[in-house]
């Protein structure tokens, strides 16, 4: 393939490494940790693992978001196509001059990690705003606790202070 096409296909391949309900993911040769051979990171293995059935390596990428939901993505994948996205060139723009298809490939690549940067910020949050609601919700069950104490300690000394006046 022209430079830079084979680079698209190793960081699609390292993203489906592992990801075993997909049929792409499942042929990436990877070491004990998961990460993806170093030697393996050509177009030869890329071919052989991504490429036998391009339809279902279409079909693949379009249920990634699935798996990754489900939790079925090694984060590591992530952390090893970074390298990749860094290499200069490494562009839908530059790559479209090369080839149009890898190009789209790019630009999934891309905007997948963009995916996982966003929700891996979004979802400290939401846990978090799951805690402040149950402590919300605690704090309010207290305090209609104690206003309720409150009325009824104001109603007995509102009582105890008409006898007091009717006494004196």
């Amino acid at each position: 393939p022209p430079p830079g096409v084979d680079k698209v296909f190793v960081a699609c391949m390292i993203l489906l490494a592992n990801v075993k309900s997909l049929t792409a993911g499942a042929n990436v040769p990877v070491e004990k940790s998961g990460k993806v051979r170093e030697k393996n990171r050509e177009w030869a293995v890329c071919k052989k693992a991504l490429l036998p059935d391009p339809k279902g390596f279409v079909e693949d990428l379009k249920g990634y978001i699935d798996c990754y939901t489900k939790g079925e993505v090694p984060l590591i994948n992530f952390k090893e196509v970074r390298p990749i996205l860094a290499i200069e060139g490494f562009t839908p723009e530059a790559i479209m001059g090369k080839n149009p298809a890898a190009a789209g490939l790019c630009n999934w690549v891309i905007n997948i990690v963009i995916y996982y940067d966003v929700v891996s910020g979004v979802e400290p949050k939401r846990k978090a705003l799951a805690e402040a609601k149950v402590t919300l919700s605690d704090a309010t069950a207290k305090l209609a606790a104690v206003n309720e104490k409150v009325a009824q300690l104001q109603a007995k000394l509102a009582k105890l202070t008409a006898e007091y006046d009717a006494a004196a």
